[in-house]
Formats: C-alpha cells, structure tokens, sequence
C-alpha cells in the first residue's frame, strides 16, 4: 500500500502480486500527482493473512468560514492505518504553510461490525486532493488471519488506543 500526499492526500495506491486486479481497482483518488509528492510505501503481507482492520482519519478544520466548499468540513491530511497481526502504520501528510488553518486536527475512527475487516475504499475528491474517505467492509474469520483489533489491541471490536 502507499499513500501520496503533500499538504492533503492527493492518493492511495494498493499493490498486489497478482496481475489479476485491474489498475483502476488498485487506486483511491484519480488526480494528477505532481512531482514534488511525497509517497510512503507500507507493506501488507497479504498472503500470509494480514489484513487492514482499522482505518483513523485526521481532518484538518480551518479557522475561518472563508474557504472552498470542499473543505467546510475540514481537509483530509493524513490518516492512521491498523494492520490485523503486525502493528501500526502511519501515514502522515502535512501542510506546510496555511494562512487560513487553525492548528487543530481531530481523528476520526472508522468504525467497522464486530469480526469484520476493510474490503474496499470509497471517496470523495476535488482536483488535486481527496475530500473524503470511508470504507467498505466485510465479515471474516479471525482465526485463520492471526488477528489482533484496532491498533495493537487483541479483542472482538476495534479498539482506539
């Protein structure tokens, strides 16, 4: 998996050992990536059973009302990724220089049915960036996957630590 972003994130990509799902069914977010992006690589080791359990977004809240229509509820910046067996991956997308940004940032969990994991991601964008990101899930058996919930804790729900 890798996430590309500079300022807010611009998209994510899934990679998979296999030529058997399509290019278009491997990425969230269809804009332009320029050149000066920062893309982070995180490895999923699918095929031994590890899975995406949890997903945290951190939206970005602007001090002042005077912004796109995109952003009035606030600008998708970076996002905290849990994996079922082998820890915490962080993706980190930062803006650097905002006059119109406050300094707060709230996490926002996703929160999945017992016992199921993410399948699929659905989104909203506007040119350059995502705007919004949610999940689709689905029901799976724990005990072939080595699962741990959430980030880091073993339990029948996601936990938030």
């Amino acid at each position: 998996m890798s996430v590309t972003g500079s300022g807010t994130i611009r998209g994510i990509d899934m990679h998979f050992n296999t030529e058997h799902v399509p290019a278009t069914s491997r990425k969230v977010g269809i804009c332009k990536i320029p050149e000066y992006v920062e893309t982070t690589h995180y490895e999923i080791d699918g095929p031994g059973g590890e899975l995406i359990n949890a997903i945290e977004l951190h939206v970005h809240y602007f001090a002042s009302d005077r912004v796109m229509w995109f952003y009035k509820e606030g600008q998708l910046n970076s996002l905290k990724a849990g994996r079922s067996y082998s820890g915490i991956v962080f993706t980190l997308c930062c803006r650097k220089k905002e006059a119109a940004v406050d300094d707060r940032v709230q996490g926002k969990p996703i929160t999945l049915g017992e016992g199921s994991t993410i399948t699929g991601f659905y989104w909203s964008q506007h040119e350059n960036s995502l705007t919004a990101l949610g999940v689709v899930s689905e029901m799976i058996d724990k005990s072939l996957t080595g699962w741990i919930d959430g980030f880091g804790s073993v339990s029948n729900s996601a936990q938030w630590n």
